[in-house]
């Protein structure tokens, strides 16, 4: 661990389980590294009493990490779900701070925006982070511009897994193919029937996983449209596009909404207008597909397109 020295001797019992070495950097900064070895259970037991903690988290989270960066104007705090398919939710606490009393927020680096903590009846500070999700923390001192926390109010939840419109574009092409998506062209080229069916019915589907489809590497374009009252539905919208793979980009009524290149693959959106709104997804896949080398021909791949379910649920604050 860098910058911060083991207890070696702190408890006898450990001097013969556990070897403790030290070693400096190679520049001039003074920095050294300190490095346990041992067996495992053995080892966290003693790491657990050699190093003091300055982030506790009150349920246990073996994916979780996290990275303090101290400054003079406060502490920032970079959390990481490095769990595929567990969500991470528990109350944490930092040292140095009375729970209830710090000014915190968190800062989301896709959208460029602050956002509120939420707190437990003791004023801790609740974390929660879906599968693959990071977040920064920020405690400091108090500052007017820092967001509040504000009563939101639940609205109108629509399913949106059909009447969708595709359009296919590979990464050779520069427009996108109109009326017939690439599927069709594709048909039509390999003799094979089928692989246009998805698109044909509107609803999401794996697209490299039907027929003719397989080596498909590009963009696919997802159009719908929905009927929306903001005063009666919500005046904002939280859409969570469910499976994605492997980029998506949002946009609504002609202005670009949200990016996300990772999981969660949820936004909110705010250009939502009464009567008719129309939502445009776009989602590019990887070259894997196409291109397989030696190494990875024989591995599984993960899907591609836009998979869901899509759930849009409207609010007010």
């Amino acid at each position: 661990m860098a910058g911060e020295r083991l207890k070696k001797g702190s408890v006898a019992e450990w001097n013969h389980l556990v070897k403790v070495e030290e070693a400096h950097t190679s520049d001039d900064s003074g920095s050294f590294y300190s490095c346990a070895c041992g067996e495992e259970s053995r080892l966290l037991a003693y790491l657990d009493e050699a190093m003091e903690r300055d982030i506790f988290c009150e349920n246990t989270s073996p994916y979780l990490r996290c990275y303090h960066y101290k400054h003079q104007n406060g502490d920032f705090i970079f959390f990481f779900n490095e769990a595929p398919f567990l969500s991470v939710e528990s109350v944490i606490t930092l040292k140095g701070y009375e729970p209830g009393t710090e000014n915190a927020c968190w800062y989301d680096a896709f959208d460029n925006r602050l956002e509120p903590v939420q707190r437990d009846n003791d004023g801790k500070i609740m974390l929660r982070l879906a599968p693959g999700e990071a977040s920064v923390l920020y405690l400091g001192e108090p500052q007017e511009h820092l967001p509040r926390c504000k009563e939101v109010r639940r609205g109108r939840v629509m399913e949106l897994d059909d009447g969708w419109r595709l359009a296919f574009r590979s990464f050779k092409e520069k427009a996108f193919a109109e009326n017939r998506g690439l599927a069709e062209a594709y048909d039509e080229k390999s003799g094979k029937a089928g692989a246009s069916a998805g698109a044909a019915s509107g609803r999401l589907y794996n697209i490299t996983a039907a027929e003719g489809m397989e080596e498909f590497a590009g963009t696919i374009r997802y159009e719908a449209d929905f009927m929306w009252d903001p005063d009666r539905d919500g005046e904002m919208l939280s859409i969570d596009f469910g499976a994605v793979y492997e980029t998506l980009e949002v946009w609504l009524n002609g202005e670009k909404e949200a990016v996300r290149i990772a999981p969660p693959y949820s936004c909110s959106i705010t250009g939502v207008v009464k009567g008719k709104n129309r939502l445009t997804v776009y989602v590019t896949n990887t070259l894997v597909h196409k291109y397989r080398d030696f190494f990875s021909v024989t591995m599984p791949v993960e899907g591609s397109g836009l998979l869901g379910p899509v759930r849009a649920e409207g609010y007010w604050e």
